[in-house]
């Protein structure tokens, strides 16, 4: 199953994406100070990337940057069905990738 919110506080001038993958949320803050001048196509994916490898620690950082900035661009597409069938294939390889070693 796949989620993805937004929300926006006027008080924190912060908006809080939350996308449910695999059983999980992950939490990425935009808000001009986390951000520090990076513009949101690039502070999104690597926050989101930075989450994935912390709960997945065993699939390699520079694929869940890929991961990340595909999902970006899917949901500018509201493509969460495409987002939802990458997170299985990786999951998959990195379980075949495992049964290798």
């Amino acid at each position: 199953m796949i989620d993805f919110n937004i929300t926006y506080s006027s008080e924190e001038k912060a908006s809080k994406v939350w996308l449910l993958l695999n059983g999980r949320r992950y939490l990425v803050t935009l808000n001009p100070w986390c951000q520090q001048g990076e513009d949101v196509e690039t502070f999104y994916p690597k926050q989101l990337a930075i989450r994935l490898s912390l709960a997945y620690p065993n699939i390699p950082d520079s694929a869940w940057e890929d991961f990340a900035y595909d999902t970006f661009d899917a949901l500018q597409r509201f493509d969460l069905g495409h987002i939802e069938e990458a997170m299985q294939n990786l999951l998959k390889q990195a379980v075949e990738g495992g049964k290798k070693k």
